[in-house]
């Protein structure tokens, strides 16, 4: 059964077999960790964690600068997103994890992946499917404030482009800065209108969710985010490098 809003919407720590972080400061420690053991492992699911631990750090910045309307709210918020991050990882390492993770977790453990498949299949996953359960789960009472303040994260992500961009490069692949160097700055903005999409399909589905009359109703969409990010992950899944972009270009 889909949980209420007003419940915590995870997972038990003794159901999930890990313990839940409760600061942006606890997610971003866990990151951290994981991150310097994947990459050890050479585990191509690091190239997805390094790019959300740089936006995670950013993101921990703007709520000490007071960007947001609502800290407390956008704090919890994104603790709760990281939660089902790190929920979708502990999932797949017992084969129950959402279709999107699922196939994004398959092609980078199997190292069948670019890093640019890498990036697209876990923001794909991640703000398609995650990002509007959370967003329902957190609660939007007050719709105007909430709304205002998801789309602040917008100029948050585009700030931080630059930064992924530079270190994933670094980290794992140097075409990145290659494809940057011959196409301007086209890959970057390509790729951050395709986030803005996103986040603006997430506030939709996350509104559906909230105004479902049931929760029979509620577990349909629940399923049909499910079906409809898996969908996508296959395409992408299944475009070489040079595909990928023009696919992100449709990506919704």
């Amino acid at each position: 059964m889909f949980t209420s809003a007003g419940d915590s919407g995870m997972a038990s720590e003794r159901d999930s077999g890990i313990s839940r972080p409760r600061t942006i400061d606890e997610v971003l420690d866990r990151m951290v960790a994981l991150l310097a053991q994947w990459d050890r492992d050479e585990d191509y699911r690091a190239v997805f964690l390094r790019s959300y631990r740089i936006i995670t750090e950013q993101f921990r910045q703007a709520l000490r600068d007071n960007v947001f309307e609502d800290s407390a709210w956008m704090e919890s918020l994104d603790v709760r997103f990281a939660e089902h991050y790190f929920r979708a990882i502990d999932e797949y390492s017992r084969g129950k994890a959402p279709q999107a993770w699922q196939i994004a977790f398959d092609l980078a453990t199997a190292k069948r992946s670019t890093v640019l498949q890498d990036l697209i299949l876990g923001m794909n996953a991640h703000i398609q499917y995650d990002l509007p359960i959370v967003l329902y789960q957190s609660g939007l009472d007050e719709r105007a404030l909430r709304r205002r303040d998801h789309q602040r994260v917008n100029a948050l992500l585009r700030q931080s482009i630059d930064q992924v961009q530079r270190d994933v490069s670094r980290a794992y692949a140097p075409y990145l800065g290659l494809l940057d160097r011959w196409v301007g700055r086209a890959d970057e903005i390509v790729t951050f209108a395709g986030i803005l999409r996103a986040r603006a399909r997430a506030w939709d589905d996350a509104v559906e969710l909230s105004d479902a009359p049931s929760e029979t109703e509620r577990e349909r969409i629940r399923a049909e985010l499910d079906h409809r990010t898996a969908a996508a992950s296959r395409v992408v899944a299944k475009q070489k490098l040079r595909r990928c972009l023009a696919v992100l270009r449709r990506w919704l």
